[in-house]
């Protein structure tokens, strides 16, 4: 895209995540005042459906409230394979969040499998994944 990106990190104190990206300005015919802007609008913008896969309880709980305040549809897995399932039975679903480390299903195989049913024209686009995971104790590091 043209951009960088770039890290600042020191152990033991945290990182720093930074990123450009070249852009070229709208002509101001295309700009509207804010009077023009329907009131749903925000609305519209922040919606969406998004699978949510996370063993954690907690942590299931707290993207649930952040995503829906912000205005999304919350669908849940508790591990890797019911992910695999809720994506296959929901078409409607438009970003997946995934941790990575989960039991009985971990995050990459659950989206090897989802990338297989997009390959194999049982999707109709390809839904971006999202992996993440957390590390919480110093062995996990």
């Amino acid at each position: 895209m043209g951009g960088d990106l770039w890290i600042d990190s020191e152990v033991g104190v945290g990182s720093t995540f930074h990123f450009t990206l070249p852009y070229k300005k709208a002509p101001d015919d295309s700009i509207q005042d804010v009077e023009d802007v329907p009131e749903n609008s925000v609305r519209t913008i922040m919606s969406g459906r998004i699978l949510v896969a996370e063993d954690d309880a907690v942590s299931r709980k707290l993207v649930t409230k952040m995503l829906e305040k912000a205005g999304y549809d919350v669908v849940l897995a508790e591990n890797g394979r019911i992910a695999v399932s809720k994506f296959e039975a929901d078409r409607k679903i438009d970003l997946i969040l995934m941790d990575v480390n989960m039991e009985i299903m971990g995050g990459l195989e659950a989206t090897t499998r989802i990338r297989g049913m997009e390959a194999n024209n049982r999707c109709e686009r390809r839904i971006p994944i999202i992996g993440f995971f957390a590390a919480a104790v110093n062995g996990d590091r």
